[in-house]
């Protein structure tokens, strides 16, 4: 039904000539293609062209107040089904509204009486005397001194002491183990008489497969010899270096060590630190799958060219400079070349 009625005015509306292009250009095509359509708009043509046809006459004098009045009534009495769908939501708000306000006051009741049943009554004297005051600010903590100047902290650095060890003076062998023990050889004792320690190797022992030094020396002498050596490890198959503990001829022993780690551990002055320091390398090395791999880095390929190695000439001192030299920090090395 509501379809129709929108058809009919919407025919009306183009009868009269009161709809826009787009309007119009959609009910003409609703007459060309739909046959009732069409059927409607022409006998609505028709009904237009009598109603035109028809002669005019004046209204009676009070006709025009009597229609006002009476659309006023319907505005004012509307009883449309839309008017009656509008009023009944506003009344159902209301219901709510209503019902909203009764629980809300049925809550506050329900609280004031178990306030009142539950609580003592100094709690809700003291509660109604601070109801609505300015809650103040509370302080969680004072700060003693808090006028006092608080001064920056200057930490200052600490020495750190090594601990406490025996006097023990630096006692290692040194073993190299080469295929040329000749080139190694004459290398060791080149640099030897380049640091003036000729003096200072007490023995000399040559057998058919080793060759032994063995130096009694100041310890920075024992490091500026051994950092001239270091090229050697280019041409062994392996390095071996024992410590000697407290006890007399008990050695902790270091298999394929470096020429770093030999420097570092005779640059250690303190004896429980320099016996701990090469327990730790010697456990690294024995486990280390990479031990394989510095020994076949450090394997001897072609014969070592003395000529190539230019060591740092000493500073020649005067001879009584050099007798009245006083060993301070002593250490015994001894150098062993194998094949």
């Amino acid at each position: 039904m509501k379809e129709f009625d929108k058809t009919e005015e919407l025919l009306n509306s183009y009868l009269d000539g009161e709809l826009d292009e787009r309007r119009s250009t959609e009910a003409k095509r609703l007459i060309d293609h739909d046959e009732d359509v069409r059927a409607k708009y022409e006998t609505l043509e028709k009904y237009k062209s009598l109603v035109e046809a028809l002669p005019c006459d004046k209204a009676p004098g009070n006709t025009f107040e009597e229609i006002t009045h009476r659309l006023e009534r319907e505005v004012l009495w509307d009883n449309s089904p839309e008017s009656s769908y509008k009023a009944g939501r506003r009344h159902l708000f209301l219901r709510r509204l209503v019902t909203t306000a009764a629980v809300l006051f049925l809550a506050a009741g329900l609280f004031v009486i178990i306030f009142d049943v539950f609580v003592p009554e100094s709690t809700r004297k003291q509660f109604v005397a601070n109801f609505g005051r300015e809650r103040q600010s509370q302080v969680l903590y004072e700060r003693p001194f808090a006028d006092a100047k608080m001064e920056p902290t200057v930490v200052e650095d600490v020495r750190v002491e090594p601990e406490n060890s025996p006097i023990v003076p630096l006692s290692a062998k040194l073993v190299f183990k080469t295929s040329a023990p000749i080139q190694v050889d004459m290398f060791v004792g080149k640099a030897i008489m380049n640091r003036q320690l000729f003096a200072k190797t007490t023995a000399v022992v040559r057998k058919s497969s080793s060759i032994y030094y063995e130096l009694e020396c100041d310890k920075s002498d024992l490091i500026s010899l051994i950092d001239d050596l270091a090229i050697l490890w280019k041409k062994c198959q392996d390095v071996q270096m024992s410590v000697e503990t407290e006890i007399f001829d008990n050695y902790v022993t270091i298999d394929r060590i470096s020429a770093s780690d030999v420097l570092e551990i005779c640059q250690v002055q303190n004896y429980n630190q320099r016996m701990r320091m090469a327990e730790d390398i010697s456990k690294i090395n024995a486990v280390s799958p990479a031990a394989m791999v510095i020994e076949k880095l450090y394997a001897g390929g072609t014969d070592i060219d003395l000529n190539m190695f230019e060591l740092p000439k000493p500073v020649l001192t005067e001879p009584e400079d050099v007798q009245a030299k006083t060993i301070e920090d002593p250490a015994k090395l001894t150098i062993i070349v194998q094949r």
